[in-house]
């Protein structure tokens, strides 16, 4: 989820995925130019989920991460004014 189709066939990925059962509970949107998949109507134990290299908690998705999931690192402003402070980078994961 949260895959990026930026050519003219992304509508025909989509319902591929779809059919494949990959992106169960999403729907195809169009923001600023390009189509991504959203989530909608997906319980909340199902979202995806990340662990805070700061914290060490794990967090979900958010509807406000919807277009930069993959670049979302940290679960609080609080942790990420820690990590740049204590000079702390992220790990893999």
């Amino acid at each position: 989820m949260g895959d990026v189709v930026s050519d003219g066939s992304a509508v025909f990925s989509f319902l591929v995925a779809w059919c494949r059962g990959i992106v169960r509970g999403t729907t195809l949107v169009r923001v600023r130019g390009v189509y991504t998949f959203a989530m909608r109507g997906v319980k909340k134990e199902n979202l995806p989920e990340k662990t805070c290299p700061v914290c060490g908690l794990p967090f979900r998705w958010r509807k406000k991460w919807a277009r930069d999931w993959d670049s979302v690192v940290y679960c609080s402003r609080r942790c990420r004014s820690e990590a740049k402070g204590s000079g702390r980078r992220p790990g893999p994961g």
